[in-house]
């Protein structure tokens, strides 16, 4: 959040924070992503998968590879990357040891505890899969931030029926999105059945449907898509109500370039469309 004062002489300004959710048993736990595989096994290295089975606790601390070095306690092995209190239902943070691409063979990563867990790419992850969903967030109050590609070949890159969830970042028109989702041609790019959900500054391309907001879809937050070369940008169905659709722009899509800008890029239908009776939301600045 930010906030706007006077300072001692007069002279307007802001101040800028980050706020971090940290549940009732106040504990935090980190662990770095080391490797590229899709694997859950035991050895010198943690894999996203297996980070994500850690925090939504489907793989303990415990059954870890865990060598202890020679005349000293510290580890060696998968315990070396992680630090504090990790897993369910402890706060969660995912981060990345250097800029990978992840090729994702096993199925979704799936977020489906009410622990919340923080993945930070840095916007240095590119992540790849035949079919989606790449993140199936059942779960609440998760945080999925500076991801900076997904790339899928069918299904959707994005599913969301959780709750109090925030996918991407704030930015405005001129910047590179935090996150660029690009599509096979069909499925969805991020499909929302879920409430109360924020979802921020999105590329979207290679769809059916870019953005999809189907029954149970409701109160949720939509910043700064884009959304280009789908069939339609963004469709609300119905069942789908009480949402905000803010400052987001059809036809209009980031390529991965050097410039960063933004590049006309149309839908080959429809840039926003409502149907079978989808109500009560607020579109605007789109």
């Amino acid at each position: 959040f930010t906030i706007r004062y006077v300072d001692a002489i007069g002279v307007k300004a802001t101040k800028s924070f980050e706020m971090r959710a940290v549940n009732a048993l106040g504990k935090t736990g980190r662990v770095r992503v080391s490797s590229n595989g899709d694997g859950n096994e035991r050895d010198d290295h943690i894999t996203l998968r297996e980070a994500v089975l850690l925090a939504t606790g489907k793989l303990s601390q415990d059954a870890l590879k865990k060598d202890p070095k020679p005349d000293d306690d510290l580890f060696e092995g998968e315990l070396r990357w992680i630090s504090g209190e990790f897993g369910a239902p402890f706060q969660n943070t995912i981060l990345f040891e250097e800029p990978m691409t992840i090729e994702l063979t096993e199925g979704p990563l799936v977020f489906d505890t009410h622990a919340s867990t923080l993945v930070m790419g840095e916007k240095r992850i590119r992540l790849k899969a035949d079919t989606g969903p790449v993140f199936d967030v059942q779960g609440d109050r998760n945080t999925l931030q500076d991801i900076a590609f997904i790339n899928v070949s069918s299904g959707s890159a994005i599913r969301i029926s959780g709750q109090g969830n925030y996918i991407g970042e704030p930015f405005s028109l001129w910047q590179h999105p935090s996150l660029v989702i690009q599509g096979g041609g069909l499925g969805t790019g991020v499909e929302v059945t879920g409430s109360r959900n924020t979802l921020a500054s999105f590329s979207i391309q290679g769809f059916g449907a870019g953005l999809l907001l189907k029954e149970g879809a409701a109160y949720n937050t939509i910043d700064s898509m884009r959304c280009g070369k789908n069939r339609t940008g963004i469709e609300l169905l119905g069942g789908a109500n009480h949402n905000r659709i803010f400052d987001c722009r059809m036809g209009l899509e980031f390529a991965e370039t050097d410039t960063h800008l933004p590049q006309a890029l149309p839908n080959r239908e429809h840039g926003l469309v409502l149907r079978g009776g989808a109500q009560f939301h607020l579109i605007e600045a789109c």
